[in-house]
């Protein structure tokens, strides 16, 4: 093997061990999060998350074609348990406290 395959083959094994996924917060319970990422998508516990909501529009001058949108970060979260193939639940991490978080805010694993 090369050491372009044998590096190939690094990455894939990282990116299923530690994938790079954006799901959603579907609810909150105090300082626990319940969130639309699990199983099918490699989340596994203690996986740390980003929290974060999209903020002010970002337009192209002239056009007004939306470019997307500047996130604001709210915090982090570490799973503490997949609850199925489809969602699992987090509690927040200081700073972020249980009023800084709402349904539909972002999650992405850290």
């Amino acid at each position: 093997l090369s050491l372009r395959e044998l590096m190939e083959g690094i990455a894939w094994k990282f990116k299923q061990r530690l994938p790079l996924v954006e799901g959603l917060v579907v609810k909150t319970e105090g300082k626990h999060v319940i969130l639309n990422l699990g199983g099918k998508h490699l989340i596994k516990k203690n996986m740390k998350l980003i929290l974060f909501r999209e903020g002010e529009k970002i337009e192209e001058p002239g056009t007004g074609k939306v470019l997307g949108f500047l996130p604001q970060r709210l915090g982090e979260a570490r799973v503490v348990a997949v609850l199925g193939e489809d969602y699992s639940r987090a509690i927040l991490l200081p700073p972020a406290t249980p009023a800084s978080v709402k349904e539909s805010d972002k999650a992405m694993t850290k």
